[in-house]
């Protein structure tokens, strides 16, 4: 009897193992189908000038089925908004995917569009005052923790306001 019940056992956990991959391929599915549907509606918006409708779309589309051509139109999009440092950087992670694609055209036009924007680039540098430094030091830019690495770099930011909040145990 209990080498029956071990033969059950397995069987039914190898069914079940089975199916995880179906699962996980109908997860994808529906991700690739939403993707589709959020990039065609982006599209729509993109093409009507709507761009604050269009972009978090493509970002959207992006998050549930990275793909190349989604990247190039919310690197698109962001330049139309004028987020030019964000574009920029979107325009650099779609050369580098476009080329582990294998698509020189893409890898082209991204970095094309990416030297277009270079000079336009806004720039932020962090300075810290050498009697303010402190190892505890906390960085953060408009809520995003960031290193210490980027003081005195100029970094391309988005046009308009940012927030910078330094802390340290016992500082003010």
């Amino acid at each position: 009897m209990s080498n029956i019940r071990k033969v059950l056992q397995a069987t039914l956990i190898g069914a079940w193992l089975g199916l995880c991959p179906l699962q996980a391929l109908a997860q994808s599915e529906t991700n690739a189908a939403f993707a589709e549907m959020l990039y065609r509606q982006a599209r729509d918006f993109m093409a009507a000038g709507n761009y604050a409708e269009a972009c978090p779309k493509f970002a959207e589309s992006h998050r549930l089925d990275p793909a190349t051509g989604t990247l190039l139109n919310l690197a698109s999009c962001h330049e139309q908004q004028g987020k030019l440092a964000t574009a920029w950087l979107e325009y650099s992670d779609a050369a580098l995917a476009a080329r582990r694609d294998g698509r020189p055209d893409r890898v082209e036009f991204a970095q094309q569009r990416q030297a277009l924007l270079e000079p336009k680039l806004s720039h932020l540098t962090l300075v810290l005052p050498t009697e303010a430094d402190d190892p505890a030091l906390e960085l953060e830019l408009d809520g995003t923790r960031i290193g210490r690495a980027v003081l005195n770099m100029p970094t391309p930011v988005d046009p308009g306001k940012h927030t910078v909040k330094a802390k340290a145990p016992g500082k003010k």
